[in-house]
């Protein structure tokens, strides 16, 4: 449905000195897929959005929706944001206070200039999507009457109304209260799956992106650093940025032992001891690693105060309690090792260790990956 190549563009200082902006951005959003760039405040995923949308004019690249080139830098080709075939929320949602809330779904209907809406459709199709949105009741009320979440909805049903080939979504609910949130993220997954439009989300917060999306690609310094879906992105990580900015890792530092062919585990001599990892690409030997561990595939076992005898089994290590937080369905561990490092493990509260509590600690080998940056 999209297809975005080698995008390029760049914010410059009143010197003319590169600040910011995005660098060779390329990928492609399939047919009613939930489409997601995440990254760190600045990183360029909005950049993208809006250059997309139309509202930013790229330096160089291309933009291809459902076979219509959009953008392309080589031939000068630019459509303007008005006849791009696109419905966008906002951040802010840009809800017309002036207006009541059937109009403000109507707007995009009645400025149209590429089909021309009789007064009977547009009001069958606003109908129908203030109906979806569960806003319906609503339709006669000013704007600015509506809760939060009621505008969050309108924005959505007046980018939709339309029927957009594309829905562009700009952390439309960073302005929500947490619970609210949560419900909106269900409400919007819903609303996408049946009405089946191809989405694009922006957000910096994993969980959104983790919840929501069937791919989600990683932004860092306006470069796109890994796309995947949501599970292989958490689970098998690139780079340390990408280990580090979704959810919590433990993250260590070793030498491989030997080569190992794409798929394979291997030995790596590290900080803490040898440790088998999962290699997700070929590595040859003596080359410098690091490895990741998340905090909930850590397993912990109580040990013995007077054992000072080196755990059994592979990828175990022995440790001291300093710290447990308790966080409702699960308690996290700092574990001191050697004195020296931390790892973070999380587990059922039930379990019952503590702090000042001698245990053992085990990386399941599989779940030991190696990064080969």
């Amino acid at each position: 449905m999209l297809e975005v190549g080698n995008l390029v563009k760049i914010y410059e200082t009143e010197r003319e000195e590169p600040a910011g902006g995005v660098f060779d951005i390329a990928f492609e959003v399939k047919q009613g897929e939930f489409f997601t760039l995440l990254g760190p405040s600045g990183c360029g995923k909005t950049t993208t959005l809006r250059c997309v949308a139309g509202l930013e004019q790229p330096d160089r690249g291309s933009i291809v929706l459902a076979g219509e080139v959009l953008f392309d830098g080589a031939t000068g080709v630019h459509v303007p944001m008005y006849d791009r075939d696109i419905g966008m929320v906002f951040q802010s949602y840009a809800i017309w206070p002036h207006m009541s809330v059937f109009e403000n779904a109507a707007y995009p209907l009645r400025v149209s200039r590429r089909i021309r809406y009789g007064r009977a459709e547009v009001t069958q199709r606003v109908e129908r999507v203030l109906e979806m949105m569960g806003i319906a009741r609503y339709k006669d009320r000013s704007a600015t009457q509506l809760s939060g979440g009621q505008q969050q909805r309108l924005a959505l049903a007046r980018a939709l109304v339309r029927e957009p080939k594309l829905l562009l979504l700009d952390e439309p609910l960073s302005n929500l209260d947490a619970q609210l949130r949560e419900q909106m993220r269900t409400e919007l997954k819903r609303i996408q799956g049946e009405w089946g439009v191809t989405t694009i989300y922006v957000t910096h917060d994993q969980g959104e992106a983790m919840s929501l999306s069937d791919r989600v690609a990683v932004l860092n310094q306006g470069r796109i650093v890994q796309i995947g879906p949501p599970d292989e992105i958490y689970d098998l990580p690139r780079s340390e940025f990408v280990a580090n900015f979704i959810g919590r890792t433990n993250l260590f530092r070793g030498r491989l032992q030997d080569g190992v062919p794409a798929g394979g585990s291997a030995i790596v001599t590290s900080e803490i001891g040898p440790m088998r990892c999962r290699f997700a690409g070929m590595s040859e030997a003596g080359r410098d690693i690091t490895f990741v561990v998340r905090p909930e595939n850590v397993i912990m076992s109580r040990g013995k105060a007077d054992d000072t005898a080196a755990p059994a089994g592979e990828n175990c290590v022995k440790g001291l309690v300093s710290s447990r937080v308790y966080l409702g369905d699960v308690a996290e561990y700092a574990i001191d090792i050697d004195g020296m490092r931390k790892v973070i493990a999380r587990a059922h509260p039930a379990i019952g260790i503590g702090p000042g509590e001698r245990v053992t600690v085990q990386f399941p080998a599989e779940r030991t990956i190696a990064i080969c940056e």
